[in-house]
């Protein structure tokens, strides 16, 4: 009865090429929502509903590709239990067909799958929404702890993740304490991350430091305290330059962009503490994305053309700032940094296109 589904899920997962394939899928959970009872119940072996499962995250999530599906609540309650009767099979000893290796990560991707559901559920409920992200953080930790030992990049991953979760758990807090407790949460698990990544040696390591970094420059922007929100964006700055310095040399595109948001981080951050370093950064990390661009031929030229436009708006309110403070130094009788000669005779153009 599935021998064709199966051969389609097998050939739609990695990426999906078949928009129907989706709608085949949720088709079948909403039909048979209770995999146990289904009549095809001898046929579901774990990879099967692995196979399942990862179509229908992907289909249910991928918005760029037009391919985006909105299950109903009852769809995804379906996805669960087919998430759960899978893990059931495995926790029951009932994948001897499989490596301990290819076990592992089919036990930990499962539970990963099962979490991002159970978060998508959330979403349609406001009396148990707590209770299903609760749920869907202990499933996002225990995915991280079973792949550490199988799969170290879908492992911290996951450990991102939780952070995210975490964040969604305290976003449904009344009690400031409790809520500031799971935010804290959530910077712990970024910050597990990041260390994690700075003592491996993945190919991934790149991709993974910048989405570090723009999930604690979000977290830097929601933040009142500004002393946080400094550390916040030093650590953000932190990981999208080991993203440049760590993603593949063919990865332009990516590596612009990392750039171009480290020059946003370094503008944002002078913003808050009146410090020129700021600046520097930025228009080092602007100056480093106008090569990259250029070097890159005529489908970059609107990415050149923006580049260049931040360049001059960063000198511009460089040159503003390193005024301020030659003055303040001057009014006070305090020497300026000496990072910032403008007294040394110097010219400020040279300093600014060192």
């Amino acid at each position: 009865m599935l021998e064709d589904l199966a051969k389609r899920l097998e050939k739609n997962y990695d990426e999906i090429v078949e928009n129907d394939v989706v709608r085949d899928v949720l088709y079948l959970v909403r039909r048979y929502p209770r995999p146990e009872y289904a009549p095809f119940v001898d046929e579901l072996s774990v990879k099967f509903i692995k196979q399942l499962t990862k179509v229908a995250r992907t289909g249910t999530q991928e918005r760029e590709q037009g391919i985006e599906m909105t299950p109903d609540a009852e769809v995804l309650k379906a996805l669960v239990a087919y998430t759960r009767y899978g893990l059931d099979k495995i926790e029951a000893g009932m994948c001897l067909d499989l490596s301990a290796c290819q076990g592992g990560r089919m036990h930990g991707h499962l539970y990963a799958c099962g979490a991002a559901f159970k978060e998508m559920l959330a979403q349609t409920r406001k009396q148990d929404r707590r209770t299903l992200l609760e749920e869907a953080y202990r499933w996002r930790e225990e995915s991280t702890r079973i792949c550490a030992k199988v799969d170290t990049e879908y492992s911290i991953g996951q450990v991102i993740e939780c952070s995210r979760t975490a964040e969604m758990i305290a976003e449904t807090c009344v009690d400031h304490a409790e809520k500031e407790d799971w935010v804290k949460k959530s910077r712990e698990h970024l910050w597990e991350a990041a260390t994690w990544l700075e003592e491996s040696a993945l190919e991934g390591a790149g991709y993974k430091f910048a989405l570090i970094g723009e999930e604690l420059y979000r977290d830097a922007m929601n933040t009142k305290d500004d002393m946080m929100k400094e550390s916040l964006l030093r650590d953000a700055m932190m990981c999208a330059e080991r993203a440049t310095e760590r993603l593949p040399a063919s990865a332009v595109p990516r590596r612009i962009s990392v750039l171009m948001k480290l020059g946003r981080y370094g503008r944002i951050l002078h913003g808050l503490t009146h410090d020129l370093e700021g600046y520097r950064i930025a228009l080092r990390s602007y100056r480093t994305a106008l090569k990259l661009a250029e070097g890159c031929g005529a489908q970059y030229k609107n990415i050149v053309t923006v580049t260049k436009t931040w360049i001059k708006r960063t000198r511009q309110m460089y040159q503003a700032a390193f005024a301020t403070t030659s003055r303040m130094g001057a009014n006070t009788g305090r020497r300026p940094d000496p990072e910032y000669p403008l007294l040394s005779g110097r010219r400020l153009e040279d300093f600014l296109d060192e």
